[in-house]
């Protein structure tokens, strides 16, 4: 068997004021690897996503309510992730059927970053963006 956790993907980032948020990300991802750790030896594969920004209602429900402050701040994203691109739900459904697939049989407690590579571009959509993209 195998179980996957979908998280987002800012355990590896350091956010000013943000400790406990922060720690909770780190936090999950050592859950799929104890989870993998501990399941492994019963054939029960773990491994998490974490996604970076994703075309959702993300926005809204952190309070971007205007179609023209969500605009602004997916182009924002767009601008800072590596790829100049945002992810689609269908990027993340793809690489869950992956990973629950027969394909990734030999994948157990991996984390698995899909983000166009916005952290590793040195720039991350940060509260202060989304406060930005209120105004």
């Amino acid at each position: 068997g195998c179980s996957i956790m979908i998280f987002f993907g800012a355990s590896t980032l350091f956010v000013k004021f943000q400790l406990v948020y922060c720690a909770s990300k780190a936090a999950l991802d050592m859950v799929t690897k104890t989870s993998a750790l501990e399941l492994g030896p019963r054939g029960i594969r773990v491994n998490s996503i974490n996604p970076g920004p994703v075309v959702t209602e993300f926005l809204r429900s952190m309070g971007v309510d205007s179609q023209k402050q969500q605009d602004k701040a997916y182009e924002t994203m767009t601008e800072t992730s590596l790829m100049k691109r945002i992810g689609e739900p269908e990027d993340i459904a793809n690489l869950a059927s992956f990973l629950a697939s027969d394909d990734a049989k030999n994948i157990t407690g991996s984390i698995n970053v899909s983000d166009s590579g916005s952290l590793i571009a040195g720039d991350s959509f940060s509260a202060a963006d989304l406060e930005a993209s209120k105004k």
